[in-house]
């Protein structure tokens, strides 16, 4: 290997590195270098041993050497050494030495570093340590990267790799040396290339199909550098990849490879007849791999299926579409439901564009509404099998062939399940009967193979569940036990579907009180899946958990905990990122577990903190996760590819959702045209993002997952007046879980000096979900399912009500109820915060409703309203999405070019027909009742798909003059500070985004909107947005409304946002996540921290309170945000006694910090 590797390490390391380096003239010293490199060239090696020795005696005696010299002296002596057999005489103390020299002078990264660390690291590979070796090249190249030496480390690491065999890094490593300096091969990149190709026949001949794969790859990359002419040849490379993937049984990159050798250059005709050929082979063959391989396996021919296919026709062959719908169904036995349904989207898309493809369009819709049912959306379901109906009809006049029986059974009984789930057992009783007679003719008239056989225990299983819900339970029992020996009888031996019905067998069992055989079953399935699945995938896991649940309701807490530490390790891994967030419940149990079992021990709880972690996963916690990825790289184009990353990935979430909600309310071809159209073009941008990320090892930087911060770390962030508190809440119940006693809810309170845990006392999740929306009820103006009345969409409009009507008054509120709700989450810890000015609340997605300020910390009554002991008078209050967010916030640093203390305000936009507010003779307003019926939106989308506001609705929306009166205050509490003010006119969404453009946006560290806040759903809105100035005609650019979608392709870096609007906390249509609408898209552009509201406000308290916040910050400088807002309450709450309004929590409560300070 080392001999066939030689000529490669001499093209690539020593014109990379020359033995002389430019050092200022020391003849002696230089004339011994060159005569040593000399002695070296011409394997004279005892020659240049001698050479050596004396040089480097020659630099000792030198009072000041040039450290590079001198460097070269130390390497010569000890590579001779190395080649002549005797590197246990010094070699490495000599390299060792070098760098260290090297170091001390500040020429780490350095020629001559380079070429010691990469003697050092083949030295370290001869002694079998090779990844030391690898490890320390790969150090060099990260101190080097951006720098002069960055293409010559990279081609280090790539020789490095290639005499050790590792051709995989080799040709990565080549690849890159190639992108950043392609002149360092000038003249002897075939060299190079021959090497390659010696080592890819020997790898081909020995087989090594994935060896041969890399060294091919970097063939090609010299090709593409050198001479790019060649298209004939790389083609025939890259036809030679997909070969070699094959072969290696690695399907899925053979379908890459096979993509890559169609868009190297057109196809003739000869390609065409082998693609059109193919295409169809694999199609069959992605058919038979449901019934005959793993599924993994069955996924990977359907990869191959659906490559071929997309070059047919443009990919409008319909073949695409059945070949997408393959792929579906192995991707949803696996349990990757979203990306089953991204596929079946495309397959759709492609099936609508021809009458024969039209003839399976119902196959499809029934397919999304089945998977739609899987995870839980059981009224698109519902939808989509009416869709599917209606396609069915048009399919058969088109002449399509009638379902069979047996797909009528498939069909039936996926329908009989939905039933169940929608509460109408009686219902799917009758599904499954006509599916069973259905089945048993079928019977009758031929001879069944396995997998139809198995449909009978299908059946079994629906009639299960339905005698279940009907509390026949003596006939659940039967029908499950018989759908197990049915799928025992036809079932191959570990086949997953056994699994399957093992585990739904077991699961009805345990809740019928069989609970040992219910163990011994779901313990038979998880055998099953460990051989017949890959352990990450979603269904291996769903069955291991079953298990897991089993032994935790039964008090096995050991065994429940070492089972859900093998399930949450794999919850992590990349392929169940996208599912993360449905994964929490999983990481609750982990940490009360190891918190019941062993809160004193500091190693579990560290674990049980890391677990809980795992459980903050928002779209919120997300963007904060991605900003702290962009602030940690020191490369503007590096951090500007992970926001690229960061805004397509949210706009395909965004659009798939749209195209899938299109599809169930069976939308206009031309809509689902545009929809389809984006979602392509979106994939595609993500791909050039990917490419670009993997090509520069940042594949994995700041998307998905977590990067868990320790107890220690939070510690040393926390200042000795705070504390951060976070809620576990796995709200299991004591009647089903042996040796539960207390609560397993619980409150987490760490301060700079400790760590408390208590009990939470409400131990149902529900319950408290349903006392937080009593208590919201109370205060929040107009909250949606509160008796009398609905959410208003608007801040409300300036008018001249007094403070003695009675709407929205004093009376009423329940202070003993918010005592209560007090002493529930935070009274076990209480002594732990008791001094702790500042608190940073990490609440759970439905907790982050809660108007914590609002909660009252005593059971005092007091005189008047304004005098309760509210949670505010204790504590300035943050709230953060996840612990992690508290780390990335308070690491950030300000970027270059943001002063402090630049404002932007933006306000007042030209709506409504109000006059200017007088603003020395402000009067309170009410908010007013809820906005115009009529929706804001036009019903016209814009080119990418998004619909457009109707700029008359907004016009017709009220006037807000007193927001000019608020900005302006503002404006006055930043003194001669540079300030940019936008009312009335100039308040345009053109104007934002203008600045943004310009890069003008980045440059302000506060930022105020004081406008109308719509929330999704409200006034017709699909999403939260802010109402600005609206345009004379509405375009994509400029519609008025400044849509959670455009905020977050903003590139801001502010410190601070101020949204003095409505609502501006409120997450998106269905969302529980509270903080995913304006406050994700804010954090996503790069704010640091927000003032949002809970609920619509009345427009004076917006005034007042956001005023008086930046007052506070006047008076005492440097204060955090969270400090300024309880400052600006507590002043308000001091002058509102005797005013009914202004004392109340609707008034007030309403603002929120979300931030870390």
């Amino acid at each position: 290997m080392r001999a066939r590797a030689a000529v490669l390490a001499a093209a690539l390391l020593c014109f990379a590195l020359p033995l002389r380096c430019g050092a200022e003239p020391q003849a002696a010293l230089q004339g011994g270098l060159d005569a040593t490199v000399a002695a070296l060239s011409e394997g004279r090696t005892d020659d240049a041993i001698a050479l050596a020795r004396e040089t480097l005696e020659l630099a000792r005696r030198h009072p000041a050497p040039d450290p590079q010299l001198f460097a070269y002296a130390l390497n010569n002596l000890a590579y001779g050494l190395q080649l002549s057999g005797q590197a246990g005489q010094g070699s490495g103390v000599l390299y060792q030495e070098a760098l260290e020299h090297l170091a001390a002078r500040g020429q780490d990264v350095s020629p001559a570093a380079l070429t010691v660390t990469a003697n050092l690291a083949g030295l370290e590979a001869v002694a079998g340590r090779p990844e030391v070796g690898g490890q320390r090249l790969i150090r060099f190249l990260t101190a080097a990267q951006g720098g002069p030496l960055e293409g010559a480390a990279l081609g280090a690491l790539s020789s490095f790799h290639f005499t050790e065999g590792g051709y995989d890094d080799a040709a990565r490593y080549l690849e890159q040396m190639l992108a950043v300096e392609p002149a360092l091969l000038n003249g002897m990149f075939g060299a190079v290339f021959q090497a390659y190709s010696t080592a890819q026949h020997a790898a081909e001949a020995e087989e090594r199909h994935l060896d041969a794969v890399a060294l091919i790859r970097g063939k090609i990359s010299i090709l593409r550098a050198f001479l790019p002419d060649e298209t004939e040849a790389m083609r025939s490379y890259l036809q030679s990849i997909y070969f070699h993937y094959h072969q290696a049984g690695e399907y899925g990159r053979a379908a890459q490879a096979i993509r890559d050798w169609a868009a190297e250059a057109p196809l003739n005709d000869e390609d065409r007849a082998y693609v059109d050929e193919t295409a169809s082979l694999f199609l069959q063959a992605a058919q038979l791999s449901g019934y005959t391989e793993r599924r993994d396996v069955q996924l990977d021919y359907t990869e191959l299926a659906v490559a071929f296919a997309e070059l047919l026709d443009g990919g409008a062959d319909p073949r695409l579409g059945h070949a997408l719908r393959e792929r579906a169904a192995a991707r949803e036995n696996l349990g990757l439901t979203e990306e089953a349904t991204a596929d079946l989207q495309k397959a759709l898309a492609v099936l609508a564009q021809s009458d024969e493809g039209r003839q399976s369009l119902f196959l499809v819709l029934s397919d999304l509404a089945s998977l739609s049912w899987l995870t839980g959306d059981y009224g698109r379901a519902e939808d989509l099998y009416a869709q599917a109906d209606a396609a069915y009809a048009r399919a058969l006049a088109l002449g399509a062939a009638p379902l069979t029986p047996i797909d009528l059974v498939i069909e039936g009984t996926n329908r009989a399940s939905l039933a169940i789930s929608l509460g109408r057992p009686e219902e799917a009783l009758a599904m499954a009967a006509e599916a069973r007679a259905l089945f048993r003719r079928d019977s009758e008239t031929q001879e069944q193979k396995w997998n139809t056989r198995y449909l009978a225990a299908r059946i079994d299983s629906v009639e299960a569940l339905a005698y279940s819900e009907l509390g026949q339970n003596a006939a659940a029992e039967a029908a499950a036990l018989s759908a197990l020996k049915i799928a025992r009888a036809a079932l191959p031996a570990g086949h997953p579907d056994l699994a399957l019905t093992l585990t739904n067998t077991a699961d009805l069992l345990f809740v019928l009180g069989r609970r040992e055989m219910a163990v011994r079953l779901a313990e038979e399935a998880v055998e099953i899946n460990r051989e017949a699945l890959p352990e990450t995938m979603p269904n291996a896991i769903e069955t291991e958990l079953k298990l897991v649940l089993f032994h935790l309701t039964a008090g096995n807490r050991a065994q429940a905990i070492e089972g859900l530490r093998r399930i949450t390790e794999r919850r992590k891994s990349p392929a169940y990122r996208a599912a993360l967030p449905e994964a929490s419940g999983d990481f609750e149990m982990l940490a009360w577990a190891l918190l019941v079992e062993g809160d004193d021990d500091p190693a579990i709880l560290d674990e049980a903190f890391t677990a809980l972690q795992w459980t903050q996963i928002t779209r919120s916690a997300d963007a904060l996760a991605m900003m702290e990825a962009r602030l940690k790289l020191g490369d503007p184009e590096q951090a500007a590819l992970l926001r690229r990353r960061q805004d397509l990935i949210e706009d395909h979430k965004s659009n798939r959702s749209r195209l899938l909600a299109g599809y169930a309310a069976g939308e206009g071809a031309q809509a689902i045209a545009a929809l389809t159209r984006r979602n392509d073009e979106l994939e595609a941008g993500l791909q050039q993002v990917d490419t670009a990320l993997a090509a520069l090892g940042l594949e994995g930087t700041g998307f998905g997952g977590v990067t868990p911060v320790s107890i220690a770390e939070v510690q040393r962030l926390l200042g000795p007046r705070e504390a951060l508190v976070t809620f576990l809440l796995p709200g299991l119940r004591a009647d089903q879980v042996v040796g539960l006693e207390a609560s397993s809810n619980m409150v987490v309170a760490i301060t700079a000096d400790g760590v408390s845990i208590a009990p939470v006392r409400e131990t149902s999740r529900r319950a408290l979900r349903a006392r937080i929306g009593d208590f919201r009820c109370q205060v929040a103006v107009g909250e949606p399912g509160c008796a009398g009345g609905r959410a208003a969409g608007t801040r409300g409009a300036m008018v001249g009500l007094s403070s003695d009507d009675s709407e929205g008054g004093a009376e009423g509120f329940d202070l003993a109820g918010a005592h209560a709700l007090y002493l529930d989450l935070f009274g076990g810890v209480e002594a732990a915060l008791d001094g702790r000015d500042h608190l940073i609340l990490v609440p759970p997605p439905d907790l982050l409703r809660l108007p914590f300020e609002a909660l009252v910390t005593t059971a005092r009554t007091p005189g008047t309203l304004a005098d309760a002991d509210w949670m505010v008078r204790r504590h300035a209050i943050s709230v953060l999405p996840s612990v992690p967010s508290f780390r990335a916030l308070r690491q950030g640093v300000r970027p270059a070019g943001v002063a402090a203390g630049h404002l932007l305000a933006v306000g007042d936009p030209a709506i409504g027909s109000a006059a200017d507010a007088d603003c020395g003779a402000m009067e309170l307003a009410m908010l007013r009742s809820a906005p115009p019926t009529g929706s804001v939106m036009s019903g016209r989308a814009g080119r990418d798909g998004l619909l457009l506001a109707d700029t008359a609705a907004l016009r017709a929306l009220p006037r807000l003059p007193d927001a000019t009166c608020e900005l302006r205050a503002i404006r006055r509490n930043f003194g001669a500070a540079p300030a940019t003010v936008l009312l009335g006119a100039a308040a345009t969404e053109s104007a934002i985004k203008d600045m943004d453009a310009a890069g003008g946006l980045a440059a302000y560290d506060v930022i105020v909107f004081a406008t109308h806040g719509l929330t999704a759903g409200e006034s017709g809105a699909r999403a939260p947005g802010l109402v600005l100035t609206p345009p004379d005609a509405a375009s994509a650019r400029d519609d008025g409304l400044l849509s959670a979608a455009e905020i977050a392709v903003l590139r801001l870096n502010s410190d601070l946002v101020v949204l003095s609007a409505c609502n501006t906390a409120a997450g998106e249509a269905g969302d529980e996540d509270g903080l995913s609408g304006l406050a994700r898209a804010f954090f996503h552009a790069g704010a640091r921290s927000l003032l949002v509201t809970h609920w619509p406000v009345y427009s004076q308290a917006a005034v007042e309170i956001s005023t008086g916040l930046f007052e506070e910050r006047s008076r005492q400088p440097g204060i955090s945000t969270a400090e300024a807002l309880r400052g600006a309450v507590l002043r308000l709450l001091a002058r509102a006694r005797g005013d009914r309004i202004r004392a109340h929590p609707s008034y007030w409560a309403a603002f929120a910090v979300v931030g870390a300070g």
